[in-house]
């Protein structure tokens, strides 16, 4: 069975049962990428899992002393006990010999992935970490496996992809399109491409594509100054929520922080910046049925609605049956959000994902990403290779554009991807079920299988 090891599985939901750090799995044999030397230095994102991870190196090479309840959350230290933890820590220690950070994965806002090696026998190792989504983010999910275990059952037909989609739970979208360089586009793939599902911080794809148009019109330029206001800041992390109240950025900061680490902050500058109205009327142009997007929500009142301590207002919201009553609701009960009041735990299951947040299809989505290309004649797309991705092959794929969407019952995922050879294609995935989170191990084979299927496309 596959171990994910990809933002496929953003969510993480069922991860930090325990420290995987067994006397068997420290015996295996070296990994075929063991002998690579390590990096000078890593970049490591200043994210709450960024910084965390920085931390668990710390743990793992240096005798530290460590607060228990300071550092992992209620529900790590009821699923393993403090003495079993650095009981297997100490064992781990003495056994490597140490660990040198060899690659960060992606480290967002609330997980984390990175490829550790062993001193001891040169394995590589896949470490993966969950924090709570709150103040001081503490460790809520911890595992340490071999990287070597990590493999997927490869697809190996359109046809198998269809299968795979067709057996996972609630209701499933593919839609991959090749890009000339003029934005034109010639539809290779679809399944269910024209149904309309919650797509999470993919909304952020549609933010950047309108961002584009404003510029391509003279209404706005990337070097545009931006002031950065507290009313304005979402839920942290970024480099958005940690600027001072009336610092001035870039639009070309807001849009590359909030593909490289997910800031919650520079979408909603960003969306004021170019205005809610000037949004929706661009999203008429593109979207099939732009009222399903509308009001287009910024980040902190989806997060005012789905964090909610009163299960009412959520509830008020999923009811209003127009656009026009949403903006009602948004007006008169979110206007002035607190966001420190929110009540974050406990969010591990699917909130009304059919009637509240973002929506697209995934052909709208793939359309969306070849009008981009049409429109970004100067390498405006190379800012936006930036974020934390899959395990691309970067010969094959030298430029890739990933944005990601998850939420418990939610995972969609929208990629351009440019060969070597020149070549591009758009690829969306959506996946949505309301009744459970989703299983990323039956997801990740189906977005990794797409992209080797088309990097050996003729």
């Amino acid at each position: 069975m596959n171990r994910i090891t990809s933002l496929i599985v953003a969510p993480l939901l069922a991860l930090g049962s325990a420290l995987l750090i067994t006397p068997t799995a420290l015996a295996q044999a070296p990994a075929t990428e063991g002998e690579r030397a390590a990096p000078e230095s890593i970049f490591i994102p200043s994210t709450p899992t960024g910084q965390r991870l920085a931390w668990l190196m710390r743990l793992l090479n240096e005798d530290i002393e460590v607060s228990w309840k300071a550092n992992f959350s209620l529900g790590f230290t009821r699923r393993v006990t403090q003495g079993e933890f650095f009981s297997n820590l100490d064992r781990l220690r003495e056994r490597s010999g140490g660990w040198d950070l060899m690659e960060v994965r992606y480290a967002n806002y609330n997980d984390a992935a990175a490829i550790l090696r062993m001193h001891a026998n040169q394995t590589l190792w896949q470490l993966e970490l969950r924090v709570e989504p709150f103040e001081p983010f503490k460790i809520d999910g911890l595992r340490l496996l071999p990287a070597a275990t990590a493999p997927y059952e490869r697809l190996g037909s359109w046809d198998d992809i269809t299968s795979a989609l067709t057996a996972l739970p609630g209701t499933s979208s593919l839609t991959v399109y090749e890009v000339e360089s003029n934005g034109g586009a010639r539809r290779i793939y679809d399944h269910e491409g024209d149904r309309q599902m919650a797509v999470g911080a993919v909304s952020g794809l549609y933010l950047t594509a309108c961002v584009l148009d404003t510029i391509e019109q003279g209404e706005s330029t990337w070097q545009m100054p931006v002031m950065v206001v507290d009313e304005l800041k979402s839920l942290p992390p970024g480099d958005t929520f940690a600027a001072k109240d009336g610092s001035v950025v870039g639009v070309s900061d807001l849009v590359r922080s909030m593909y490289a680490t997910g800031d919650h902050s520079a979408f909603d500058h960003l969306l004021h910046h170019l205005g809610r109205e000037r949004v929706e009327s661009w999203l008429r142009g593109v979207h099939s049925d732009p009222e399903r997007m509308m009001p287009f929500l910024a980040s902190r009142e989806l997060a005012a609605l789905k964090y909610a301590k009163d299960p009412a207002l959520l509830e008020r919201y999923a009811a209003a049956d127009s656009p026009e009553a949403r903006r009602v609701i948004l007006d008169r009960e979110l206007h002035d959000v607190d966001l420190s009041a929110l009540e974050a735990r406990g969010w591990s299951t699917p909130r009304e994902i059919e009637r509240v947040g973002w929506f697209a299809c995934t052909n709208d989505t793939c359309l969306v990403l070849a009008r981009m290309v049409g429109q970004a004649t100067r390498g405006e797309l190379d800012l936006l290779d930036a974020a934390p991705t899959l395990p691309f092959d970067r010969i094959t794929w030298p430029r890739v554009v990933f944005k990601a969407g998850a939420e418990p019952g939610v995972l969609s995922v929208a990629m351009l991807l440019r060969r070597s050879d020149q070549r591009q294609f758009a690829v969306a995935f959506t996946t949505n079920n309301p009744e459970a989170v989703i299983d990323g191990e039956a997801t990740h084979p189906i977005v990794m299988s797409t992209i080797e299927m088309l990097g050996e496309m003729r």
